[in-house]
């Protein structure tokens, strides 16, 4: 400090931060898929569920997808490709799962019917 008098012109008192914040971290859904389907008028999708992840998870943090209520449906009963299938009812479990937060995945799928 150069102060003319090698600092002692000055006092400091040191305040420490009382509050800070952590965020969750986000985690997304992978390996859901949907399968095709003909047309029935409605838009319950049926769902492959068997290698459904978090991708995200810090490694040594215990964060448990669960899918046993998990449901899809297509955005409209209408025909046609590209349909966007919205998935629900995937939740988390786990020493650590209040970290995180999660967003379910959307998914494409719907086909013709033979003629």
């Amino acid at each position: 400090m150069s102060d003319g008098n090698s600092g002692n012109n000055y006092s400091y008192t040191y305040t420490p931060v009382a509050t800070g914040v952590i965020t969750a971290k986000a985690l997304t859904v992978s390996g859901v898929t949907a399968n095709n389907k003909i047309y029935d008028a409605g838009t319950v999708a049926s769902l492959n569920l068997g290698t459904a992840a978090f991708v995200g998870v810090i490694g040594g943090d215990t964060v448990t997808i669960n899918t046993g209520s998990a449901t899809g449906a297509f955005g409209d009963k209408n025909v046609g490709t590209g349909k966007t299938v919205t998935v629900s009812g995937i939740s988390k479990s786990g020493a650590d799962q209040g970290i995180t937060r999660s967003r379910s995945p959307r998914l494409r799928r719907i086909s013709r019917p033979g003629l």
